[in-house]
């Protein structure tokens, strides 16, 4: 980054500059990313370069939304758009997304559905199936409180169907988890139980207690509104149990680098204080200088 300034180049700069931003965000340090991501910012504006303007956006969005500033990072996508315009540049179908996701957590459902399906969209002809899924999770979401039923049966049975043919086993749970909770809604506890206990298989083949944890305490809730008390009892166990492993896990994992810390620092004081009493003793044995 250095070199590039000391050579003017502006280019480098917002690489160098992007690339940090994304490894301060992976170690937590939010202040120094958003830092990072604000520069390339103003070089990507000073350069005129749009796509690297929406890259910057995305990924100041991400840090906000992460540390739950969501209203800032709804503003800073609208105002990105509106910089932009009607103009066509790479990547706007994350921008869409993400600005999606930030508006349905802020109610505005509305305007979040049209949103995502911008994104869809985008996804679709970019030949990007992943993010087309995920987006159609989100959209299924958003549409199923607007009350568009049939819409997000479409959503959900597309997305099931992607899902199977990437193999994606994370996202075949995910979907399920989706339409099971949007039947309870709808009050449909027989079909809700049923995409339950198809992601309750699913979650077991992640191999992942938290997953199977969420997909127990669903059903536990689901059972529950239905009036079914024993199964309702005996989900909640379940959930609770893969809760209490998990908390158990973390304690664990805290205590062993809390003692590893500790030991680094007696380590160190006892290193400090025997090279301390080493250099001593060999001031007393070291012939005395002349005044």
């Amino acid at each position: 980054l250095v070199a590039a300034r000391r050579a003017r180049d502006r280019a480098t700069q917002a690489m160098c500059l992007n690339v940090m931003g994304v490894a301060y965000d992976r170690l937590g340090h939010y202040e120094s990313a958003l830092a990072c991501f604000e520069r390339f910012v103003e070089l990507s504006q000073l350069r005129k370069d749009l796509r690297a303007f929406v890259m910057a956006t995305v990924n100041i969005g991400h840090v906000l939304e992460r540390t739950e500033q969501i209203e800032e990072a709804a503003r800073r996508y609208r105002s990105a758009l509106d910089v932009i315009g009607e103009q066509s540049v790479a990547g706007l179908s994350m921008l869409w997304m993400n600005f999606g996701v930030c508006l349905s957590m802020l109610g505005q459902r509305r305007e979040s559905a049209q949103q995502f399906e911008r994104a869809l969209a985008a996804f679709i002809v970019e030949e990007r199936p992943l993010d087309a899924l995920l987006c159609r999770l989100n959209l299924a979401e958003t549409q199923s409180h607007l009350g568009n039923d049939a819409r997000v049966e479409a959503l959900i049975e597309a997305a099931r169907a992607e899902a199977a043919r990437l193999s994606a086993v994370h996202l075949e749970w995910r979907t399920l988890l989706i339409d099971g909770l949007l039947h309870k809604q709808r009050q449909r506890y027989a079909e809700a139980i049923s995409r339950l206990t198809e992601a309750l298989a699913f979650s077991e083949r992640c191999d992942e207690p938290d997953l199977l944890r969420m997909t127990h305490q669903e059903l536990s809730e689901t059972h529950e509104a239905l009036g079914d008390t024993s199964a309702a009892l005996r989900h909640y166990k379940l959930a609770a149990a893969l809760q209490l492993r998990a908390a158990k896990a973390l304690a664990h994992t805290n205590a062993q680098h809390a003692l590893a810390s500790t030991l680094r620092d007696t380590a160190a004081l006892l290193d400090g204080h025997g090279g301390a009493r080493s250099r001593q003793r060999r001031a007393q044995t070291l012939p005395r200088a002349r005044p």
